[in-house]
């Protein structure tokens, strides 16, 4: 099973919290202080579905620190991209939330998507059944808790609306796709669609309408918070296989063919 910290409001294994003193603090104080935090300064709608969301704001006002565990068995190895920017590349799979650069582990990754701040980057962590999430700003992973881990089947894609909704693409057992739309909280609000075949690329465009690439030559839009599927575009050429999807502000759509080496645009544009 999927662990899920942000629904218990337990203090994550790889991490201790001391005051700046010296003394400990008990974690109900901390998770009481959450608490109280998130209803006076931040309307339900718009707030992180997870606890750690605000563990660093929260620490602060209570003038903790946060330490993360330096006895990990094995670190990632980190380099670095041409412009600076660190890039983990860990030695082996696993499972683990914690710091980013020197902790967290993935398992086969396989979607991104950025919330509406730039703040949170999503991951589709497939073979972990599992969406990640990357504090970009504290520099911690921690996993988005939803309410039903058995919703989240082989995710291969992951987007996020305006209001951080987050949609996940499943691919399940090949025939058995689907995407489901969660709220911030974690909590399911709508099966969109259910037993998709090689589901693999997934995009929003501004009204919330979902696009999903299938059946490896067939581009879909479900309609937003709806299960009304239409089928946008066929390719018939033999080989082609769909996946990653973009769709532009004025309504063109791009989608890549990793079997025949293209991109193709679609889609009527909007004036």
């Amino acid at each position: 099973m999927v662990p899920n910290p942000g629904r218990t409001g337990a203090i994550p294994p790889p991490c201790r919290v001391n005051l700046t003193s010296g003394k400990s603090v008990p974690a109900t104080k901390i998770i009481n202080a959450m608490a109280a935090w998130r209803v006076k300064n931040q309307p339900v709608r718009f707030m992180k579905n997870k606890t750690f969301k605000l563990w660093t704001r929260v620490c602060a006002a209570l003038g903790l620190a946060l330490l993360a565990d330096t006895n990990a068995h094995a670190q990632p190895t980190v380099t670095t991209l041409g412009g600076g920017s660190p890039l983990v590349t860990p030695k082996y799979q696993g499972y683990r939330n914690g710091a980013t650069l020197t902790h967290a582990l993935f398992r086969t990754p396989a979607g991104l998507a950025l919330d509406s701040t730039g703040q949170y980057l999503y991951v589709a962590d497939r073979d972990n059944n599992a969406i990640r999430y990357l504090d970009l700003t504290a520099g911690q992973t921690w996993t988005f808790a939803v309410t039903f881990t058995n919703l989240i089947n082989k995710p291969i894609a992951v987007a996020v609306d305006n209001y951080d909704y987050v949609y996940v693409l499943n691919r399940g057992n090949g025939t058995s796709g689907s995407v489901i739309t969660f709220d911030n909280w974690g909590d399911a609000v709508v099966t969109n669609a259910v037993g998709l075949s090689n589901a693999a690329g997934m995009a929003l465009d501004g009204a919330g309408n979902i696009y999903v690439t299938i059946q490896g030559n067939k581009l879909i839009r479900i309609t937003h918070d709806t299960t009304n599927r239409t089928t946008i575009a066929t390719i018939p050429n033999a080989g082609t296989s769909l996946q990653g999807i973009v769709v532009k502000h004025n309504g063109l759509i791009a989608a890549c063919d990793s079997g025949r080496n293209g991109i193709y645009f679609t889609g009527v544009p909007r004036v």
